[in-house]
């Protein structure tokens, strides 16, 4: 069962969030959720001045790149095909 909610969160740090997103082809409810998920858990501690946990630096890391490959499609089409296969 899915519930809307009502968010106060800065504009310029949704505007980001969802550029980020957008551009990454990530479901942006999917991270909030998560996010929640790990929060009720008592995983992560805190709101505003909080140390950010081992598994988002981890998944942080993943992410980010220095370079980024003109043929990431067929990359990734290629993981996927040898993943899957």
């Amino acid at each position: 069962m899915f519930e809307t909610a009502n968010l106060n969160i800065d504009s310029q740090t949704l505007n980001k969030a969802y550029l980020y997103a957008k551009a990454h082809d990530i479901d942006l409810s999917a991270v909030i959720e998560s996010f929640l998920l790990q929060f009720s858990m008592g995983k992560i501690k805190g709101v505003r001045n909080r140390q950010i946990s081992k598994e988002v630096l981890d998944l942080a890391g993943s992410l980010s790149t220095t370079e980024v490959p003109d043929d990431w499609k067929a990359e990734k089409e290629a993981y996927l095909m040898e993943k899957y296969a």
